[in-house]
């Protein structure tokens, strides 16, 4: 019997047994209303993105976080953080089928 090509080449891709887990934040931009209060209005985000990368930022996983916020700061209630389940959103129903 002969199997399509496709295949053939994706039945050779080895599997990992267990695929890394996925870190997933929100990050709400911070809000500049003119370049005169800051010339590079992307900087502040883009730190925040690069700080969200670190191996120490894992306990961010899938809770809001906004650029604006002082990231070391924090850090230092990391631990309320993850013991309240703070910094999270829900969608809640009235009842089962809304």
């Amino acid at each position: 019997m002969l199997r399509p090509s496709g295949f053939a080449r994706l039945s050779k891709i080895p599997v990992s047994p267990s695929p890394p887990p996925l870190i997933i934040i929100t990050l709400a931009p911070a809000q500049r209303n003119t370049q005169l209060t800051d010339p590079n209005p992307a900087a502040l985000p883009a730190a925040t993105a690069l700080y969200l990368t670190l191996p120490r930022a894992k306990y961010l996983s899938g809770r809001f976080i906004n650029a604006q916020w002082d990231m070391e700061e924090l850090e230092t209630h990391r631990e309320r953080i993850i013991s309240e389940d703070l910094l999270k959103m829900r969608v809640l129903g009235i009842d089962d089928h809304l």
